[in-house]
């Protein structure tokens, strides 16, 4: 719950990002980030293969740049971290990378060579007027599926939210999803009250309110989104939280009652 684990573990990974892209030629797979962070002398065998290039005048001003914070931040931060800080920031790594490192399919799936990649991200998609499906059971993945459905739908929502202000040539979309409980996080708030001014709907259905407060854990956090849902269709609901906002929105009916 504390946010420094948090900010810490997002800078190791945008620092093991910047890294890996310079020694692969800008693409960067969760084996990589993996090895990087558990591997003792991995760092240092691909700062030898990143040296010899530099040697060769290889790189840009801009890769210069990424490449003296990367080192600056691998030999002065993060090597200076006591035992304890060092193996709670790996665990919260591994919790991500482990996933897709574990079974051979999933890597072959999700950290292929770069010439195999069939999906390079959704400016193509929205610009051709193509759908993308997430075709993964989630009781079959799991964990593994919600993780995808998050990195996926945050991919959508950047490229959608780069078209704000933008008036000439936005291409209309929607984004549509069943069971929204399994897959919410708690900055599509954001999304879905910016996201009409890039011509983005988004149509989404869920069991019940409660199942949406549970999957956040955030009672605040899930009114929000629930707000910027301007169109509403509720259907048969045993829900009493639900049933009770419903009625605060569309009011009630006071008839005279006789008890006997």
């Amino acid at each position: 719950s504390d946010s420094f684990w948090l900010d810490k573990v997002e800078q190791v990974l945008e620092e093991c990002i910047k890294f890996c892209r310079l020694y692969q030629d800008g693409y960067v797979t969760f084996e990589e980030i993996h090895k990087l962070v558990t591997i003792p002398n991995y760092y240092q065998t691909k700062l030898d293969f990143i040296t010899n290039l530099f040697q060769s005048n290889f790189y840009s001003k801009s890769q210069l740049y990424d490449l003296n914070t990367s080192l600056h931040f691998f030999d002065k931060e993060f090597s200076m971290l006591d035992e304890r800080t060092l193996s709670i920031i790996k665990a919260e790594i591994t919790r991500i990378t482990g996933t897709f490192i574990s079974d051979y399919e999933i890597l072959k799936t999700f950290s292929p060579k770069k010439e195999d990649i069939t999906f390079s991200g959704f400016q193509d998609v929205i610009q051709q007027g193509k759908i993308v499906v997430l075709h993964m059971n989630i009781a079959e993945f799991q964990n593994l599926s919600k993780i995808i459905a998050a990195y996926l739908k945050l991919d959508f929502q950047t490229e959608v939210m780069k078209n704000l202000g933008v008036k000439n040539k936005v291409k209309p979309c929607a984004f549509i999803c069943d069971e929204y409980s399994e897959y919410a996080t708690s900055t599509d708030a954001n999304f879905f009250s910016q996201s009409r001014e890039s011509k983005c709907i988004n149509i989404i259905s869920t069991q019940s309110y409660t199942s949406l407060f549970q999957a956040l854990n955030n009672t605040y956090s899930a009114k929000i989104i629930i707000q910027n849902l301007v169109n509403k269709l509720w259907f048969r609901t045993d829900d009493i939280s639900t049933i009770e906002d419903i009625q605060k929105q569309i009011g009630k009916e006071e008839k005279e009652k006789i008890s006997k």
